[in-house]
């Protein structure tokens, strides 16, 4: 692990909540528009390194009560002052993370701008490619129905070409018979 530094210190997302009084995903937010390093530590735990000099939430000073009325009444003004100071503290706070995420979301817009922008420049491209497609498909189409036909009619030829050696075998079995038929009766008789 590494021991916190001089000029910072390591803290998980858990402890920079509860140290600087924002939800998980705000601190998400501002330790990556701040670029706070980070690194995942032995224990399984990612830590974000955080400056000293980087504070959101002030001390708050508490001040001793005394039973005393008049300190009574002047301890009431004094913490009264600091509730609207830090109501006013608050709203400064909640104002710079509002123009944070403002300022993320500009950058999200303009980003998805710019990719939108690249695919209506590649539309085009993309039509044309689609219609070389579709047109090859056609050709293919025609090509193989062209083919099928041939070799239907391969087919019937293939076809016609048995049927008839088969009756050429039968007529040259009928020959062969006739021949060894005068052939054994002319042997015989010699």
């Amino acid at each position: 692990m590494i021991d916190n530094q001089a000029d910072g210190k390591w803290m998980s997302a858990d402890e920079a909540v509860r140290q600087y009084a924002v939800s998980k995903e705000h601190w998400y937010v501002l330790a990556s528009r701040k670029k706070f390093r980070k690194q995942k530590f032995n224990d399984g735990v990612k830590r974000y390194f955080v400056p000293n000099n980087y504070e959101m939430v002030p001390n708050i000073r508490v001040i001793s009560t005394n039973n005393s009325v008049d300190e009574q009444e002047t301890k009431e003004e004094v913490l009264v002052k600091q509730l609207e100071e830090m109501r006013e503290l608050l709203r400064k706070v909640e104002t710079t993370r509002l123009e944070e995420q403002v300022a993320i979301l500009k950058e999200d817009k303009q980003y998805l701008r710019d990719k939108l922008d690249d695919v209506h420049a590649q539309l085009p491209q993309m039509l044309e490619k689609l219609g070389r497609l579709q047109a090859d498909n056609i050709s293919y189409k025609s090509q193989i129905d062209s083919l099928t036909t041939e070799k239907d009619k391969y087919k019937v030829w293939y076809q016609a070409q048995e049927k008839m050696g088969d009756s050429l075998r039968k007529d040259l079995d009928e020959y062969r018979n006739v021949i060894l038929s005068f052939y054994k009766k002319y042997s015989s008789s010699i």
